[in-house]
């Protein structure tokens, strides 16, 4: 029989078959715990650009349009784009696709009519935003669609890359 003790096995006999922490490397779930986080990252600065964007498309439709009246400052301008946001991914999202015969034989010009009725409902949610009417919706969801795409093309063109 065979005793192993301390003595006889020691701790350089334990460890020298082990390989060091530079020959394994990192681990495998370490890289996509990172990538995961870094994915993130980008993910949330992208939402965090279009909610400005459409803020900033907010005050530029307000003053623009007279028909249409926004409160609340830049900061009431933040709350209303999350919550067309919302709308419009919520509702926005199951109107399009009810609609897509319309939207397929009016070649998307049905698209103006969706947007302005989510604008519509986003000023009845809220009391930051006043539209007077249907052609008011329907124009003011035009006029931010450009203004938002604008600002929000000029904000990633001039946004440093990582």
């Amino acid at each position: 029989m065979l005793l192993l003790t301390k003595d006889s096995v020691g701790p350089s006999l334990l460890l020298r078959n082990l390989p060091t922490i530079e020959q394994l490397g990192s681990p495998v779930g370490y890289q996509r715990r990172t990538q995961a986080i870094e994915g993130t990252d980008v993910m949330i600065r992208s939402l965090a650009i279009r909610t400005v964007s459409m803020a900033v498309a907010f005050l530029g439709l307000d003053a623009i349009m007279d028909s249409v009246s926004l409160s609340g400052g830049f900061f009431g301008a933040i709350g209303l784009a999350v919550v067309f946001g919302l709308v419009s991914a919520v509702l926005g999202t199951l109107i399009r696709l009810l609609t897509l015969p319309l939207r397929i034989i009016s070649f998307g010009l049905f698209d103006l009519v969706i947007n302005g009725a989510l604008l519509l409902v986003t000023s009845w949610l809220t009391d930051w935003l006043e539209v007077d009417g249907f052609v008011a919706g329907i124009t003011g969801a035009l006029i931010l669609g450009v203004i938002a795409a604008v600002t929000g093309y000029l904000v990633t063109a001039l946004a440093p890359n990582r």
